[in-house]
């Protein structure tokens, strides 16, 4: 190892490596939020629920929830790329 020490050679400094990154954030909307809403259902024109209160409200409830997840389902597509939300009606 001496020899190494004692050489009168110069040394070029070494070269900085070069690390080039690139990042890439794409956004996707899964089939689940894109897909075409089902058309509603319509009211019949004479059509009366019967029942008592408790069933009533149950019904009351799920109707809610049906209009809640599809605000959702709606809300969530206008985050879509207008490349998957084109055509995805409703």
């Amino acid at each position: 190892m001496t020899a190494c020490a004692s050489s009168t050679k110069a040394l070029a400094p070494a070269a900085d490596p070069v690390v080039i990154t690139k990042v890439e954030t794409r956004v996707e909307c899964p089939a689940e939020v894109t897909a075409i809403l089902p058309s509603r259902v319509a009211r019949p024109a004479a059509g009366t629920l019967r029942g008592d209160s408790a069933t009533l409200a149950w019904v009351n409830g799920r109707f809610r929830r049906e209009e809640a997840l599809e605000q959702r389902l709606i809300d969530a597509k206008t985050q879509c790329p207008a490349s998957q939300a084109e055509g995805a009606g409703r």
